[in-house]
């Protein structure tokens, strides 16, 4: 049995920034809306 912690580690990878989705290898902030300019400077 996998628990919430053990199915977040399995999505996300730690990151300095925030966390990236290994979904859609995006750059997640954890406090940035998907549009923010800086998330996408960050991103690229």
């Amino acid at each position: 049995m996998e628990t919430e912690d053990g199915q977040w580690t399995l999505s996300f990878h730690a990151h300095p920034l925030g966390i990236i989705d290994t979904r859609h290898m995006k750059l997640v902030r954890r406090s940035a809306a998907p549009t923010n300019p800086l998330g996408a400077a960050a991103d690229a």
